[in-house]
């Protein structure tokens, strides 16, 4: 399974008004950061706004359009409905990191230094996203 991001819409669109961030057809690129991200439209899942059982196991997940056609799920205007259970959700994409590799040697580079040695890339990649993203 590749390295995903979730981008809601409203982080886009505020990146986007302050020139952050360029795209075209499917494919996002962070100008700052050079890093390039393929995009699918997707929901993340707040929280089960019925009873709060989540009995489809959703709440904190993101899933993008294919994924929730094959759930039978229907989305409009910040709410999901799956059999008898609303869920709220927040809009955007999901991004599929195009220069994980590169990510992966600049931080392995960088990082010599410091207890995470041991680390593995999944590791590498998230202290890199939450550093500088």
């Amino acid at each position: 399974m590749q390295d995903r991001i979730f981008f809601p819409q409203e982080v886009l669109d505020e990146w986007s008004s302050l020139d952050f961030i360029e795209v075209r057809e499917n494919v996002l690129m962070h100008k700052k950061y050079d890093r390039k991200f393929s995009l699918r439209q997707a929901v993340y899942f707040m929280a089960d706004v019925g009873d709060g059982s989540d009995p489809y196991n959703l709440v904190g997940r993101v899933k993008d359009e294919e994924q929730i056609k094959a759930l039978g799920a229907e989305v409009y205007m910040g709410s999901a409905i799956l059999g008898e259970t609303a869920y709220q959700v927040v809009s955007g994409f999901v991004g599929t990191d195009l220069d994980i590799p590169a990510v992966v040697a600049s931080v392995k580079k960088t990082d010599k230094a410091s207890s995470d040695q041991g680390a593995d890339e999944k590791d590498l990649l998230a202290k890199f996203l939450l550093e500088n993203l």
